[in-house]
């Protein structure tokens, strides 16, 4: 609640008013009583004295003297004469206001209560705020008096109006600033010259924790920290002189012992003489706008770090004037002394390469249509004359009809990472090169080997059987030497010739039912599960994505694996699949002889062997095909083991859209 313990200049006006009424009303009290020669009036030109020479005449020069409106009436109300005064406040000659009833001062709706109020003076005298209407039909607040005009044969009544526009303008200013005062965040207090404390608003509450109660006639230092009451007794010392302090920023403490970082702003308060009474302050907290912008200073501190680590720099280019601003940094990109840009963009044209300037041309028009730049061209460093790279990334704004003005934007230099492009380009396409050639040869390889293979494997074994039991043993396991080593040639090329296909002659992508392809592999491994007494359980499997074929070939790979690598126990191998964030991880358990941690990379690479072939029968192209597969559709696979305590194979597939699987086909 707003608290004031000092009275406005408007309020004393609107007292000023009443008084002089109060004092025109004894003047007519004291000629109606008849007890005085002559009365003293202020006129236009001063104070004048009249005397009573006839009935009227007092009355007439005493209305015509006096500010406020008058008029005299008969005992039916009707106008016997009225002032110039009154003829201003309704609008009307005062010639014509004479024998009208004085009830058409007022709105036609307030006639019967004016008149009620007119016959009331004849009992006494009486007051009451009303509207007139002017002749333009506008209404004017005003106070009106009536008092008795004794006559023994026809008493008559005074009508005595004061014009409340002006005090009514000034009470609703008072109101709103009051309004103002009470609902504003910030805060408002007043107080003597000796900092006693006579306002205090709820913003001031709010701000410093003290209720209008506890600091109203008490010294306004008990918010103001020790070391700032210096500061404070100077402020004091200007208001005394009636100066104005403006946004001084300083401290206060709150009622919890907090400080506070304010704006503050004093002014003097002065009577209607000038003199000053006191001060009004108001304060408003900028604690969390100083935090703010020590933040943003540390930010652009850091912005500032970044950009020159980052070799990066900014821009700002007015488009309706054409003059560019560029950070230091940008300066330093282009290798630019500080201030040696000219601004325009024909200057900043000039450091781009020639033939690249058509291409950011273009950019930068397109920009304007699109409301943002995302282009790369290269510039001539100013100091070296080197060539770089330069990305550039900016926002256009527009006005309020919509045409762009300003461009603001970020400039990198990424001549490293388009050297570094280039040359991963490079390699890139010398081992695509490389791999096709690869290709080829183990293709041509493996396909011209065969025909050879067929021959020695079928002339060996028409020696065995030819000549069976007419060579010694030694031949005869010479022989089989031969035999063995053509047939286990033959399968290492068909592993070597399958390996290569799998991105070559891999299939669309389509839904597999994983469930279907474990069976099929199952059934093809049939004679090893007999054979091992194996043992194969599985959770659901899921319908994926993916190459059948190769898909199958994956799964008949683990599961043969885990057969063939068995201990002492039957093997029992578990195959599961969980979904997880874009796919599923599946995996192969088993209860088998187990890897060591660091052997755990070498099974997946080209015939490596973790065991002789007579241990362990095998190409040892098994596991690399199963993970160039799973290479292939996306994923990656890895195994998790121990010695004597069997493994598992892990292996992940995401999910394919339609896109990607075209996207995949065509990169193979």
């Amino acid at each position: 609640m707003l608290r004031v313990r000092q009275v406005g200049s408007a309020e004393r006006e609107i007292e000023e008013l009443r008084a002089r009424l109060a004092e025109a009303e004894q003047t007519l009290q004291a000629i109606r009583r008849g007890g005085v020669d002559g009365i003293a009036v202020d006129g236009p030109s001063g104070p004048q004295i009249f005397t009573l020479r006839s009935a009227d005449e007092p009355y007439r020069f005493l209305a015509e003297c006096m500010s406020e409106g008058v008029a005299y009436l008969n005992p039916d109300c009707t106008i016997l004469f009225c002032n110039q005064r009154l003829g201003e406040m309704v609008g009307r000659p005062i010639e014509k206001l004479v024998a009208l009833p004085a009830t058409t001062l007022v709105p036609a709706a307030e006639r019967e209560q004016f008149q009620n109020f007119l016959m009331h003076g004849f009992k006494g005298s009486g007051r009451r705020e009303l509207q007139f209407e002017r002749s333009d039909g506008h209404l004017i607040p005003a106070l009106a008096s009536v008092n008795l005009i004794p006559n023994e044969q026809a008493p008559g009544l005074c009508l005595i109006t004061t014009d409340l526009r002006e005090s009514k303008r000034i009470e609703e200013n008072l109101i709103r600033l009051a309004s103002i005062v009470t609902n504003s965040n910030d805060a408002i207090v007043g107080k003597t010259l000796d900092g006693v404390v006579t306002s205090w608003n709820p913003g001031a509450e709010a701000i410093y924790g003290y209720s209008a109660d506890e600091v109203i006639g008490k010294p306004i230092f008990m918010v103001i920290p020790p070391d700032r009451r210096q500061e404070s007794e100077a402020i004091l010392d200007q208001i005394k002189q009636g100066k104005r302090v403006h946004h001084l920023e300083t401290e206060r403490v709150r009622k919890d012992g907090k400080r506070v970082q304010i704006s503050l702003s004093c002014s003097p308060i002065k009577d209607s003489k000038g003199k000053v009474l006191g001060a009004s302050t108001i304060s408003r907290d900028i604690t969390q706008s100083k935090r703010a912008e020590h933040e943003l200073r540390i930010s652009q501190e850091r912005l500032a770090l970044a950009l020159q680590a980052g070799r990066s720099g900014s821009f700002e280019w007015d488009i309706a004037n054409d003059v560019t601003v560029w950070s230091p940094e940008t300066e330093q990109l282009y290798g630019l002394s500080p201030g040696a840009f000219g601004g325009t963009r024909e200057d900043w044209e000039s450091l781009v390469v020639p033939e690249d300037r058509g291409g950011m041309q273009t950019a930068l028009l397109q920009s304007l249509r699109t409301g943002e730049l995302v282009a790369a061209w290269r510039i001539r460093r100013r100091d070296n004359g080197e060539i770089h790279w330069i990305d550039a990334r900016a926002k256009v704004f527009l006005d309020p009809a919509g045409l762009p003005v300003r461009m603001v934007g970020i400039n990198v230099d990424i001549t490293d990472r388009k050297r570094s492009q280039e040359e991963l380009a490079m390699r890139a396409e010398e081992l695509a090169r490389s791999n096709s050639e690869l290709q080829q040869f183990a293709y041509v390889a493996s396909h011209d080997l065969q025909e050879p293979l067929r021959m020695v494997a079928s002339y060996t074994q028409l020696l065995r059987k030819r000549y069976q039991g007419q060579l010694d043993a030694d031949a005869n396991e010479f022989i089989q030497y031969a035999v063995d080593g053509a047939v286990r040639m033959q399968r290492l090329i068909n592993a070597l010739l399958a390996y290569s296909r799998v991105n070559t002659q891999g299939k669309e992508f389509a839904a597999v039912d994983c469930e279907r392809l474990l069976e099929v592999a199952l059934s093809n491994l049939k004679p090893s599960i007999e054979e091992a007494h194996a043992v194969i359980t599985h959770d659901p499997l899921p319908t994926v994505q993916g190459d059948e074929t190769q898909m199958g070939q994956l799964f008949q790979n683990l599961v043969g694996n885990a057969i063939k690598f068995h201990g002492s126990d039957p093997p029992r191998i578990h195959l599961a699949a969980q979904p997880q964030a874009g796919g599923w991880r599946f995996s192969v358990q088993d209860n088998g002889i187990g890897i060591e941690p660091e052997n755990a990379s070498r099974i997946f690479v080209i015939f490596q062997r973790l065991h002789t072939r007579e241990e362990y029968p095998g190409t040892g192209m098994g596991l690399a095909i199963s993970k160039k597969v799973v290479e292939r559709h996306g994923g990656r696979i890895w195994v998790e083991s121990q010695p004597g305590k069997g493994s598992t194979f892990l292996f992940t597939l995401p999910e394919v859209t339609g896109d990607k699987r075209t996207a995949a086909s065509a990169a193979h």
